[in-house]
């Protein structure tokens, strides 16, 4: 199941684009839920 979350995780984070704030907003949203 964790495979799943982190394939979705990557997904958002290309969407996010160029690594930027976007991708690491969604990083800390995954450490804090």
């Amino acid at each position: 199941m964790s495979g799943n979350n982190f394939i979705d995780y990557v997904k958002i984070s290309c969407k996010s684009g160029n690594g930027g704030p976007g991708s690491s907003h969604l990083y800390r949203d995954k450490l804090t839920s």
